[in-house]
């Protein structure tokens, strides 16, 4: 019981921290901005223009990168309005998901206190700490691949595969 109050106290003074200083640091770059430009060109137009660099792109939509990130920053953007703030909460939550699906994935295969260290060391991680305070989509990605390796293991192991 004790445990459990200690990791329930971690996280939620982990995840206040990180929402209290999610628009404090680093100052918001590149990806930053040029991220979050995309998404709110596809909030307002449907298309997935970069508008604060509109001419080093020859005025193209930027596709390389796939959608998802971008339209889920559009939701975020329709919902709660224009922010760094809003902006960084999709890495945050890709920081949530790594570190969930890396409990989920040991412990598959590992037993006791394992699993739960090493999502504790995964986000107390200093370039985790930064990542999830930049607007870039790592963790979001990196969060999905886990999941999917993590739901693909379990598929495997009920012979659905």
């Amino acid at each position: 019981m004790k445990i459990k109050l200690l990791l329930l106290s971690f996280f939620l003074v982990f995840t206040g921290y990180h929402l209290y200083t999610l628009d404090l640091y680093p100052l918001p770059w590149e990806d930053d901005t040029t991220f979050a430009s995309i998404s709110l060109s596809f909030e307002k137009t449907g298309t997935f223009h970069c508008p604060v660099a509109n001419d080093a792109r020859n005025y193209k939509e930027v596709l390389h990168y796939g959608p998802l990130y971008f339209i889920l920053g559009a939701g975020l953007f329709k919902v709660f309005g224009v922010s760094i703030w809003i902006f960084r909460l999709l890495s945050f939550a890709g920081c949530l998901l790594c570190a969930y699906y890396l409990f989920r994935l040991l412990k598959q295969k590992e037993t006791g206190y394992v699993p739960v260290l090493a999502a504790i060391l995964f986000l107390l991680d200093p370039f985790i700490q930064v990542s999830m305070h930049e607007g870039r989509m790592d963790l979001f990605a990196t969060g999905l691949a886990l999941a999917s390796v993590f739901y693909a293991l379990e598929g495997k192991e009920k012979n659905k595969f």
